[in-house]
């Protein structure tokens, strides 16, 4: 079944988790939080997202706001994770091409 705009907004927010608290994977985000692997494997594919468990994310990253985890409002975060957050949504960068590469 597929997530409406607002599940997958959620989804999208909780697969930067691992960059945001600078660990590996999820399965690590799961250990750093205190929930379960399997809770939080079903949790990133549903968007079933517990108060319970955007409580332990909070508890787990300094700085982290309940509004951000659950909405997406960033106006609580501490700035420097939401400078973090503008580097990890930016587009990629473009590698320049050199002016021999354009004149084909």
């Amino acid at each position: 079944m597929p997530h409406n705009a607002e599940t997958e907004a959620l989804i999208k927010r909780l697969m930067l988790l691992p960059a945001l608290m600078e660990l590996d994977n999820q399965t690590q985000v799961a250990t750093a939080i205190g929930v379960g692997y399997k809770n939080w494997n079903h949790t990133l594919n549903t968007g079933d997202l517990s108060f319970n468990t955007a409580k332990a994310i909070v508890r787990a990253i300094p700085g982290m706001d309940l509004d951000w985890v659950t909405w997406g409002v960033e106006d609580g975060l501490a700035m420097r994770l939401q400078k973090r957050l503008a580097e990890l949504q930016a587009p990629p960068a473009h590698p320049n091409t050199s002016p021999r590469s354009r004149r084909r």
